[in-house]
């Protein structure tokens, strides 16, 4: 791909110049002007002073008398960093063409962008890198940003204070499938016209593949076991359990599925190490989450508590965990890891941000709820008539029962922790309350009521109809 005169331009950016001529002349050549030299052929970019301008013919880039020499010794360095990328550029439609290796492919990536090299296979796991060991210190952060959008185009990420790099990252495909991203990261300022032409045409030369997972690691026996579960489940039960007996599979009276979604941001995709240390079991890749199967007594249970480095974990790194129903045969994997991943998803109908860890077994009601909205029933059909004439009492005289019942039920019906939650004082709670029971009819000391004051203030909470609900509700986080 030979440069234009333009492209050549711009690569001076720290240069005093300006173009004379044609800016799309592609260029092969620079030469200082010489007057006593005859006219060259096309494809020669000149570089001469001010004064000489009238004298020169064809493309030409004006700079000061002094700084000639120094433009020049620039641009030919561009032109033959061109010239080696296009060779680069032939040898990876040779290696395409012939199923190298992704680490072969990734070293000629590096000669043609000149700079750091990532693969990742459609999964964003990491499959080749060349030249960039020290890059993958800040992998996380050029990956997080919030204008990538690597499945529909070319995005270019400037640096900034937390990432001294910037790059350049677009998806791969084959025909019309998504096989993989391409990722180069800089130290230096790329230019977005050069660096982009080099970066479209590996691109459009790496479609030819049908994969980039060549060189990925394969799942072990055990890993494919869980694999296989987790995506079809086990059709005899006493066979999945000879199988984890032949895999050396710990057994214990119940389990758990831990799922970690790794999709929101692109910090995610180099977590699955420390996870393991942090949680002290296996971390396995599977469908866009972190995987861990957890193990215990039937007296244990799984909350945040149990992992306290959990949560600031997950707040560090933009992420959101889901911890499914505790089941007792390894077989109801599949149903269990559905659970784990729909925990997350119902969280986000509550807050969007601040719950960080949710369990499956405080959303049941929620997920009963939200399954028969789906299919056609609205939430304020499963709310006891008081409730609904609460809310409507609020919203007339701009009053907060709803709130305050809401509060007072998800919280047990405890005082303190209720007029805490509230801000509002003891005593103020205590007149509510009592409107609630006087005015209302509510009666909290019935456990039937209780329960349907609960299905209530649950399907209002999935409604969004409170601001902040997420500090209401006791179980969720």
């Amino acid at each position: 791909m030979a440069l234009t005169a333009k492209q050549l331009t711009r690569s001076l950016e720290d240069k005093t110049v300006r173009l004379l001529g044609p800016p799309d002349a592609e260029i092969y050549m620079v030469k200082r002007w010489d007057k006593n030299e005859p006219d060259s052929p096309p494809g020669i970019l000149y570089v001469a002073a001010p004064g000489q301008s009238e004298h020169v013919q064809g493309s030409v880039i004006l700079t000061g008398e002094s700084e000639i020499e120094s433009v020049k010794l620039q641009i030919q360095k561009t032109i033959v960093r061109d010239y080696q990328a296009g060779s680069a550029l032939v040898q990876l439609t040779q290696a395409v063409n012939v199923k190298t290796p992704m680490d072969r492919i990734a070293e000629i990536c590096y000669k043609i962008m000149d700079n750091s090299v990532f693969f990742f296979n459609e999964h964003l796991s990491l499959t080749a890198s060349c030249h960039g060991e020290e890059m993958k210190n800040f992998l996380p952060a050029v990956l997080s940003r919030k204008d990538t959008d690597m499945n529909t185009h070319t995005v270019f990420l400037p640096s900034n204070e937390n990432c001294p790099v910037n790059a350049v990252a677009g998806p791969i495909r084959h025909g019309k499938e998504l096989i993989g991203y391409l990722l180069v990261i800089a130290w230096e300022e790329l230019d977005k016209e050069i660096a982009g032409g080099y970066f479209n045409l590996a691109r459009s030369i790496l479609s030819g593949r049908t994969s980039l997972d060549d060189s990925a690691v394969q799942p072990s026996e055990k890993q494919q076991f869980i694999f296989d579960l987790l995506k079809h489940g086990a059709f005899d039960v006493q066979a999945a359990r000879e199988r984890m007996r032949e895999l050396n599979i710990p057994a214990s009276d119940k389990y758990f599925v831990l799922s970690i979604r790794m999709d929101n941001d692109r910090d995610s995709f180099f977590l699955s190490s420390p996870l393991q240390s942090l949680l002290k079991t296996e971390v396995y890749e599977y469908d866009h989450y972190y995987i861990a199967v957890i193990g215990c007594p039937i007296k244990q249970k799984i909350t945040d508590q149990t992992y306290p480095k959990l949560l600031p974990f997950l707040q560090q790194h933009n992420l959101y965990a889901g911890l499914s129903n505790g089941f007792l045969d390894f077989a109801s994997l599949k149903q269990a890891f559905e659970q784990s991943t729909t925990a997350i998803s119902l969280r986000t109908r509550v807050s969007e941000t601040r719950i960080r860890f949710c369990r499956y077994e405080d959303q049941i009601l929620s997920h009963l709820i939200d399954m028969a909205h789906q299919r056609g029933m609205h939430y304020e059909l499963f709310c006891h008539p008081n409730v609904v004439y609460i809310k409507l009492y609020d919203e007339k005289h701009g009053t907060e029962y709803l709130k305050t019942l809401m509060t007072y039920v998800f919280n047990t019906t405890q005082h303190a922790i209720t007029a805490n939650k509230l801000f509002i004082h003891r005593n103020t709670l205590y007149h509510r309350v009592n409107t609630l029971k006087e005015e209302f009819g509510i009666d909290f000391e019935n456990p039937r009521e209780l329960m349907k004051l609960r299905i209530s203030c649950t399907a209002y909470g999935f409604m969004g109809k409170m601001e902040h609900v997420e500090d209401l509700f006791g179980p969720l986080n």
